[in-house]
């Protein structure tokens, strides 16, 4: 407790004295420009483009007018060289210049109708990118199509972006930092579900914003290579709000039911969805962390964890719905309010609660140089996962300056039981994980006087994590000392962790050179405790081959981060010479410890980007890491993290140091709507500590020891998207391959491991008729691994794996209000000295469309596949793993919208 006081004591003393410093700083004044854009016949023109330009044509800053025609632009506050233009440019008119002269804060537009655009655009009719700027704009009535209901499924159809099935977008292979509804982050980064409530009829356009800078302060000063996705609402003043019903049955057993409200405009926005079934549908990726939250970056460090687990198998690849066997409900709810003084305040609240199981076989053959080692293992486990997650926030995004508090309260807990054959041993075993955590982020930044900006930001969080890991009757302890059967063996586990993170910044925008200046301190503080206990005839008795964890860990880490971005002509770079001291100290008076650390650190990275021209740039970049281990790399005692997985270390403080080098191609035609990639790394890791394991007939073991380890990895990859005019066909490609090396200790001999990777993946989505739509999506991958160990001069032999996925999707619209889909998944799998697997999986649907209505007959795995068998591989060992999955099932469901 004296410690969490003099952080804070420590921290707001600090804060307190910025505080004051900035108070007195008088706010930059920046010029702005406003006025209408109209056609020939005075009347409004609504989202007109208008853009600020210099004499060589670049866009310096760009605005959008209102449903009135009316538009507000801000000029950059940099310098530039005379003369300035405004351009105004609207879809079927010719393109108005007007010189900007100082002093004059009016201007408007008249355009005049250009019958030449708008022949093309109404007799053609095709889909179409506009380009402005660092901005691209998709049209959703371009793009859409009878059958889509939601803007997610507009979004698969637009070329250069590619949609993950966790809902996860890109564009042009570059991840996106965030999804924005007209400029606001409603759902604080976790934007998987807004895709798939939100309807097209709601959203005029999709706009891919590179270089995207969402804080205003920071506007026109400070570039990001971010790239950011905006959806444009169609009506931003009248609330528009839609709400979407499902109620659904089906056999064998099967429900599904939801309702979803959603409600838009300029200054409300909701997006609130309660939903439950058992019919293998999937909430979790509501969860998922897809973005940045509130504009910003995040500075939490994730707290230190150690998984105990009812096993050692994951799931198989194969969509969800295939293999899920659940009882799930969700409450997601998102708000955000808009005050007339633009403060933004939001709301995110996320409960999930589920009961899922699966049932599994699993072969594990370990190779090693005097010997084979296998393990057989079948399972049959039930999960009751149970989350809420609740997020309050207040932002104010204001051009004179940016505030944002972000206050966040996790839970979550899991149940979970199993019964498990392991070799020729039967027993029972329970997990019990609880997690609770709490933070709050503060974050300002105010202009100051010239081309200034301050930042202070505090993050303060507290976590907490308890499991439990109970192993029943009939489970063989095989660790030495206290070999043989117990009634249970219970291994429990506790981790608290306080963090604090305050910096105080400071960032001056130029012409040429903008320099930011960063300076904090963090400060962790955490215990590890663990304990192992054999039960027999009633009596629990210590594990006695060492003394359990209660390991106190203590950082303070002082740090100042320069940063320089430089801006010449057609080059960009960017340098970060990051410099920080840590002192680290870690004690447990069991085994002696009590040691101190103290290091110095150097983490520069450097990153150039040159722009041939506005539609392709090349871009590298190099990164030195410089990395120590935390709590979970330190602790002594033995971890049995599931029934035959035992980790301990004896090993220092253990330090890696990554040197990665980039380099990428970017190029994109927006009016041939063609986009494409191409990249490579190479990234080179030192560490201090080496993982020994040794593998037993039922238990295995690893350890770090002290010896220097070396790794490397190489990675090559490139994607192509185009929209072929001439077929009226979308088609994309993705290429990679990987290689790494590592070196590790298994069974007392060192072995240097390898591993190399092929992968592709394609998509060709075909409108081939008025009335016939179909998708192709190929998928594969190669592995390769080895061990460059010799025995008698000769190298042991590679394991392969192939592995090919083919899926087609043909959809029919034989009426107007029917829409009817076959969706045929073929898979091969394949692995050394094997006949490989296959499998054809057969899914339909067909949905009867009315202005308010759908209805939907769906049947899944129409040939009633009940078993899937999976391979992998490692340098020295080979796994097949057997699932039982959800047979055939057939729904009917109903969809109502008001």
């Amino acid at each position: 407790m004296r410690r969490i006081n003099f952080i804070c004591n420590q921290s707001v003393a600090v804060a307190f004295l910025f505080l004051i410093l900035l108070n007195n700083a008088v706010y930059a004044q920046q010029r702005t420009v406003s006025g209408h854009v109209r056609d020939s016949a005075n009347k409004a023109l609504p989202s007109a483009t208008v853009n600020l330009l210099d004499d060589n044509e670049t866009i310096l800053a760009f605005a959008f007018t209102n449903e009135k025609g009316e538009f507000t632009l801000t000029l950059p506050a940099a310098g530039a060289s005379s003369p300035l233009w405004l351009q105004a440019s609207y879809i079927g008119h010719r393109n108005q210049r007007i010189l900007l002269l100082p002093g004059e804060p009016v201007y408007h537009f008249n355009l005049a109708t250009d019958a030449a655009v708008l022949k093309e655009v109404v007799i053609n009719n095709k889909p179409s990118i506009e380009k402005m700027g660092d901005t691209l704009r998709y049209e959703v009535g371009k793009f859409s199509q009878k059958e889509d209901r939601t803007i997610g499924d507009v979004l698969k159809r637009m070329p250069g972006i590619e949609v993950a099935d966790d809902g996860t977008i890109s564009f042009n292979g570059k991840k996106i930092s965030n999804l924005y509804i007209h400029g606001d982050d409603l759902m604080s980064g976790k934007y998987g579900s807004a895709t798939r409530a939100i309807k097209k009829e709601m959203i005029v356009s999709v706009d891919i914003m590179m270089n995207h800078q969402p804080i205003k302060v920071l506007k026109n000063k400070i570039r990001t290579d971010n790239t950011a996705l905006n959806l444009v609402l169609k009506d931003e003043k009248n609330l528009k709000w839609s709400f979407k019903g499902t109620a659904g049955a089906g056999w064998p057993r099967l429900y599904d039911a939801s309702a979803t409200a959603v409600l838009m405009n300029s200054r409300y926005k909701a997006l609130n969805n309660i939903a439950l079934n058992n019919s293998g549908v999937s909430y979790t990726d509501d969860f998922k962390q897809l973005g940045t939250a509130n504009f910003t970056s995040g500075i939490n460090s994730t707290p230190p964890k150690i998984d105990l687990s009812l096993g050692t198998i994951g799931p198989p690849d194969l969509p969800l719905p295939n293999y899920y066997f659940n009882n799930s409900r969700l409450i997601n709810l998102n708000n955000l309010y808009k005050t007339q003084s633009d403060v933004q305040l939001k709301v995110n609240v996320q409960a999930f609660i589920d009961r899922n199981s699966l049932d599994y076989y699993s072969r594990t053959d370990t190779y090693l140089p005097n010997d084979t080692i296998y393990y057989r293992e079948q399972q049959s486990f039930t999960k009751r996962p149970s989350l809420l997650h609740t997020t309050f926030n207040v932002t104010v995004n204001k051009e004179r300056y940016f505030f944002n508090n972000q206050c966040k309260f996790e839970l979550s807990n899991e149940d979970n039981t199993s019964f498990m054959k392991f070799n020729d041993y039967l027993f029972n075993q329970a997990v019990n994980k609880n997690i609770k955590s709490f933070s709050n982020d503060i974050n300002w930044m105010p202009a100051l006087p010239g081309r200034g900006i301050g930042e202070l930001r505090w993050l303060i969080s507290y976590s907490r994590d308890r499991q439990s890991l109970n192993i029943g009757n009939g489970y063989n302890f095989q660790i030495p000392a206290q070999e043989g059967y117990y009634e249970n063996v219970i291994q429990n586990l506790r981790l608290p962790s306080l963090f604090s993170n305050l910096y105080w910044g400071y960032k001056l925008a130029g012409d040429i050179v903008t320099q930011s200046y960063t300076a904090g301190a963090i400060i962790e503080s955490q215990d590890f405790n663990s304990q192992l206990e054999l039960l027999k005839n009633g009596t629990a008795t210590a594990y006695t081959g060492d003394a359990g964890n209660n390991l106190h860990w203590y950082i303070s880490n002082m740090y100042i981060t320069p940063e320089y971005q430089v801006r010449y002509k057609r080059l960009r770079s960017t340098i970060r010479m990051p410099v920080s001291y840590q002192n680290i100290r870690y004690s447990q008076q069991e085994y002696g410890l009590d040691t101190k650390h103290r290091k110095l650190l150097f983490t520069p990275s450097v990153n150039i980007r040159y722009e041939v021209n506005s539609e392709q740039y090349l871009d590298a970049g190099y990164s030195l890491n410089n990395n120590l281990s935390n709590i979970t790399g330190m602790y002594r005692g033995g971890i049995l993290t599931n029934y035959r997985s035992f980790n301990a270390n004896d090993a220092g403080l253990q330090q890696r140091v990554t040197h990665l080098f980039s380099a990428n191609y970017y190029f994109e035609k927006a009016v041939n709507m063609l986009f494409s990639n191409a990249g490579i790394s190479f990234d080179n890791t030192t560490t201090n500590a080496m993982l020994t394991t040794v593998i037993l007939n039922n238990v295995q073991k690893t350890v770090f020891l002290p010896y220097r380890n070396t790794q490397y990895r190489w990675s090559l990859n490139t994607s192509f998207s185009k929209f072929i005019f001439a077929l009226k066909t979308t088609a994309s490609l993705k290429l990679s391959w990987n290689r790494f090396r590592n070196t590790g200790i298994v069974n007392g001999t060192f072995q240097p491991l390898y591993s190399e990777a092929l992968l592709f993946s394609g998509k060709i989505m075909k409108k081939m008729f008025s009335a016939v739509t179909l998708t192709y999506e190929p998928k594969g991958i190669r592995g390769t691994s080895w061990s460059g160990y010799t025995e008698n001069g000769k190298s042991r032999s590679k394991n392969h794996t192939f592995r090919l996925d083919q899926h087609m999707t043909l959809g029919l619209m034989p009426m107007k209000q029917m829409n009817v889909s076959a969706t045929a998944r073929y898979s091969f799998s394949n692995k050394s000295n094997s006949n490989g697997v296959r499998y054809f999986f057969m899914d339909a649907k067909a949905t009867y469309t009315q202005k308010r209505m759908d209805l939907i007959f769906s049947v899944n795995n129409m040939f009633n596949v009940t078993h899937y068998a999976l391979f992998s591989l490692t340098p020295y060992q080979l796994m097949a793993d057997e699932y039982h999955i959800r047979g055939r099932m057939v729904m009917l469901r109903l969809h109502y919208y008001f």
